[in-house]
């Protein structure tokens, strides 16, 4: 009877290890701050590169004050667009979205 609660448990443990990880795992980097972020930098963005996107420049929160994280040029990817960092007011604060891939919306079917 051990023997079988503990190839149970080992065959539950197996299978929980086998399962995605939560839809969230990006939010791991969830932050939430009390003080608004300063106002967006102006950053004039290099020259265009071919088969890049431009990732705006963005505050982000370092322990107890704002720090720049400058823009950059990131390597496209077929079928995603990239979705900019952005601050969102929150009950209680400020929360960063961090920017990150997206497949778009699929296009609605048009009538034939």
């Amino acid at each position: 009877m051990t023997k079988i609660i503990l190839a149970a448990s080992l065959g539950l443990l197996l299978a929980g290890a086998l399962l995605p990880a939560s839809a969230n795992a990006a939010d791991k980097s969830l932050i939430v701050v009390e003080q608004a972020p300063p106002l967006a930098r102006h950053e004039r963005a290099p020259k265009p590169r071919r088969g890049y996107v431009w990732v705006e420049g963005y505050w982000t929160f370092r322990g107890k004050h704002y720090a720049w994280q400058k823009g950059r040029w990131v390597l496209a990817r077929p079928g995603y667009e990239y979705q900019q960092a952005r601050w969102v007011k929150v009950p209680g604060g400020w929360e960063l979205r961090q920017g990150g891939w997206r497949r778009p919306p699929e296009a609605p079917l048009q009538p034939q």
